[in-house]
């Protein structure tokens, strides 16, 4: 397991190994600053749910069990981030030096300034994580996409689900209607950043998005992340097991009853009288 930990102040090396997904705490050991560590675990936790999901479907595809937006590609830089802002945070509140004294005096102007608070408040909750787009794209993916209000009074992001994507249709005429199918809820949507339409993972990251779409497009790139109601083509599982599926957990031993009774300490009070005696044999 500790190969595969990032631990603040050393390399990254890894969230994926044999049949261990480690998230949370599990996967990054640091200083307990701000409550980050939460943060970052309930995302891994979530960009994790999704993709296992698709796995245990049979519609995982290549891209996110070993390639540009697997679990490992996309969180391990999050823990790194995490394992080092927290170091810098530990040397700001326990150096007591006059470098120490001038170093927090420096930061406390810094703070007085709202485009500093805004980068550290997103850094801080984690919604400043972007993910690096699979392929050249739009600017916008990978990027969180923001609670849009919709047409029939509910919040996008109150439209997510583990077990499929949202694909926002910013048309007048509602052109991409027809793409719905079980994996893929066609969501109405306002104009937002001039967009045609975009493709929203479970986890609330942009997958892809379209200036201009047609139909063709946005079908191979439900393909490309398993959004389709299909079989999963051959790829690398997301658990990377080299002799088949983990053997079951053995099963908790019976204790007898003998042994339940024998287990009592050697005295306990009397019911009757509260004086030690001898357990019955």
């Amino acid at each position: 397991m500790s190969a595969d930990v990032i631990v603040s102040g050393a390399g990254p090396v890894g969230l994926l190994t044999a049949a261990l997904l480690p998230a949370g705490d599990a996967a990054h050991v640091h200083f307990p600053a701000d409550g980050q560590g939460v943060n970052v675990g309930m995302q891994d936790a979530v960009n994790l749910a999704w993709k296992l999901v698709a796995e245990a479907k049979g519609r995982a595809t290549p891209l996110i069990t070993g390639g540009a937006a697997s679990y490992d590609r996309e969180r391990r830089p999050v823990a790194g981030s995490l394992a080092q802002n927290t170091q810098a945070q530990t040397a700001l509140m326990t150096t007591f030096t006059p470098q120490g004294a001038a170093m927090r005096e420096l930061m406390s102007t810094l703070l007085a300034r709202p485009e500093t608070n805004a980068h550290l408040a997103g850094l801080l909750s984690g919604l400043s994580v972007s993910y690096p787009a699979p392929d050249a794209g739009h600017p916008l993916d990978g990027h969180r996409v923001p609670d849009l209000h919709l047409p029939d009074g509910d919040t996008l992001l109150r439209r997510l689900r583990v077990d499929r994507f949202l694909l926002v249709d910013f048309t007048p005429a509602g052109e991409f209607d027809e793409l719905g199918s079980p994996t893929v809820e066609v969501v109405p949507a306002r104009p937002w950043s001039r967009l045609a339409a975009a493709l929203v993972r479970p986890d609330g990251h942009l997958a892809r998005a379209w200036n201009t779409a047609d139909a063709h497009q946005i079908r191979a790139a439900l393909t490309d992340w398993g959004a389709p109601d299909s079989t999963r083509p051959p790829g690398r599982s997301l658990l990377p097991l080299t002799k088949g599926r983990p053997p079951p957990c053995p099963s908790p031993k019976k204790r007898s009853p003998t042994s339940a009774r024998n287990a009592w300490p050697a005295s306990r009070p009397s019911r009757q009288t509260g004086s030690p005696t001898s357990p019955r044999s």
